[in-house]
């Protein structure tokens, strides 16, 4: 993938941005999303997250201009607002089941009252489908992917 969004950079002429900048912050969005994937409890999921948002917020200003770096502001702003919420819903489901790992949260959360799991499961929802830009909460999706440089587009798992 890395290739094909270098290609993809060179056909389209996009020389605006430093290719010594591109290859190590995709590495490290590729292994934000690495750590995600493979996490086994919610704070480790966590820092994955915030790992490959990192990463991605360096590579949608790839290049510098105004254009994006004002969509890019809305992309960190909202993006920050959704990890809040996720860490939000991390620490009351540390309260509410004594765990964040989710082999034991499998068990313990059934064993919760139904609007306590209905609250910690819609926080999840929510924070999740802000930063997966799930209809209705696209909102912030439109201003940042059109800016992005095309390497960045085509070859990022996380942005």
């Amino acid at each position: 993938m890395l290739i094909y969004a270098t290609g993809q950079g060179e056909a389209d002429g996009d020389d605006e941005g430093p290719v010594s900048v591109f290859h190590p912050t995709y590495l490290i969005l590729v292994a934000g999303v690495s750590n995600a994937f493979l996490s086994g409890d919610l704070f480790n999921l966590y820092v994955g997250f915030e790992i490959q948002l990192t990463a991605s917020y360096v590579l949608m200003t790839f290049g510098g201009t105004g254009e994006r770096i004002r969509a890019n502001v809305t992309y960190v702003v909202v993006s920050v607002v959704s990890s809040l919420l996720f860490l939000s819903a991390i620490a009351m489901i540390y309260a509410a089941t004594g765990t964040i790992k989710m082999a034991d949260l499998a068990v313990k959360l059934a064993h919760l009252d139904p609007g306590t799991q209905a609250l910690l499961h819609v926080m999840l929802l929510v924070a999740f489908g802000i930063k997966a830009a799930v209809f209705p909460l696209s909102f912030w999706l439109p201003d940042s992917y059109p800016t992005a440089p095309a390497p960045v587009t085509a070859g990022s798992p996380g942005c």
